[in-house]
């Protein structure tokens, strides 16, 4: 049995651009409709190594489109909860090189593809702990127009524990005022 080498590196950048409006804003609640664009770039390549033949594939590519959606705030004095909404509709282009080497001079295919534009549809909801600089986030994505894909429907869900680090007189009353006025959050 021969053995195989596999190689990769993958680039992915996402550019969003959105108008955010704040429709309502008092000392408990907040609701913030919004609106844009979104790019997303991506790069790649991969190789396989074996004795008989190597193989080098590089893909590239652009996503884009519009979204929106909305977040509400609802808060306390050291307490917020903030449900969220994004909906994106997708679409783009990827490239793609494939090169063959024998022992000879490679063999070179090149094909380019459009993505079908598809529905993202993002929930989240935080929890955010002023006092103790705390933040529980998780989300939840589904593509709704994903098709078949043999019997699978497929969702995202992420949860973040975030905590950041201050110094001692940060938790003082007075700082953590400050701090939810300077978030829009009093």
């Amino acid at each position: 049995m021969n053995s195989a080498e596999i190689t990769n590196l993958f680039f992915y950048g996402r550019i969003p651009v959105d108008m955010e409006f704040q429709a309502i804003r008092t000392d408990h609640v907040s609701r913030i409709p919004f609106g844009g664009g979104y790019v997303n770039i991506f790069s790649g390549s991969a190789s396989y190594e074996t004795p008989a033949f190597d193989v080098e594939i590089y893909t590239s590519g652009t996503m884009y489109g519009p979204q929106g959606g909305a977040q509400l705030s609802l808060k306390s004095f050291s307490f917020a909860l903030s449900p969220f909404f994004m909906a994106r509709n997708i679409r783009g282009k990827t490239n793609t090189t494939t090169k063959v080497f024998a022992g000879g001079p490679s063999t070179d295919t090149e094909s380019s593809a459009k993505i079908p534009a598809y529905t993202v549809l993002s929930y989240s909801f935080d929890i955010v702990s002023i006092t103790l600089n705390l933040s529980l986030s998780s989300i939840l994505q589904v593509n709704p127009s994903a098709g078949d894909n043999n019997g699978y429907k497929p969702y995202i869900f992420y949860l973040v524990y975030e905590i950041q680090f201050m110094p001692s007189d940060a938790k003082s009353e007075e700082t953590v005022k400050k701090k939810l006025r300077s978030n829009g959050m009093s």
